[in-house]
Formats: structure tokens, C-alpha cells, sequence
């Protein structure tokens, strides 16, 4: 958790600088997805952080025994968590990607949304 809060301060540091400091014709296409990888890793951070709270909320309303099968679930359930925040961090760049392009409409939030579930779909029963 520590390393996701300091990934989003980081990350919240380097766009804010990138974005006062750089003017985006003249960039290019380097400064472009700097700026979308920045993105990404904030949305990254902040669904990890969301995440971890509510199950650490979660934890201390309903506590779990302690065993080892329970050790290795919950090392299982962190690996799929992880997965999963990864692939819902690629909806805010798609939402930017396709506004940006001028082609956001609500027939592409519901294509978004069905790539998104398709994607978690995907990821869970590889996993």
C-alpha cells in the first residue's frame, strides 16, 4: 500500500510538472504518452488504494481466521487484485484516447465498458 500512495504522489508530481513545463505540439509524440502513461499509473494507484481500504474495512467489520489455506487465499486474492486494478486503470486512457480524437459518444462508453468487463472476464479465469 505504501508503494501504491507513493507511486501516486510520484506520478501526480511528474504530470503536474509536465504539464506546466511542456507545451504538447511541441512535445511530440514522446511528451504525449509520457502524459498517458502518468495517467495511468494514477488511476492505477488510486484503484489499488480504493481497493486495499474497502477490504481493509472489510476486515475489520467481518474478521477472518487465521490459517495457512486462508494465507494463501489471501495471497491469491492480492495477485487478482492487482490484475484486475490494471485492467480497469486502462479505462480513463481510452476515455481520454477517444475524446480526444473527438469520437466519445455513448455507443463508446457501452463498447469501453463491455472491453473492460471482457478484459476482467479474461484476466480472473486466467488467474
Amino acid at each position: 500500500m505504501l508503494c501504491a500512495g507513493l507511486g501516486l504522489v510520484v506520478s501526480v508530481v511528474a504530470l503536474v510538472f509536465i504539464l506546466n513545463m511542456t507545451n504538447p505540439s511541441d512535445s511530440g509524440p514522446a511528451g504525449i504518452l509520457a502524459v498517458l502513461i502518468l495517467i495511468y499509473a494514477i488511476s492505477y494507484s488510486v484503484i489499488i488504494l480504493t481497493t486495499v481500504l474497502f477490504d481493509y474495512i472489510y476486515r475489520l467489520i467481518a474478521p477472518r481466521q487465521q490459517d495457512e489455506t486462508v494465507a494463501i487465499r489471501t495471497k491469491h486474492f492480492y495477485h487478482r487484485l492487482l490484475a484486475v486494478c490494471a485492467v480497469l486503470a486502462t479505462a480513463p486512457i481510452l476515455v481520454i484516447s477517444l475524446n480526444s480524437i473527438g469520437r466519445l459518444g455513448f455507443l463508446d462508453i457501452v463498447l469501453i465498458v463491455a472491453i473492460e468487463l471482457v478484459a476482467i472476464f479474461y484476466v480472473l479465469k486466467k488467474l
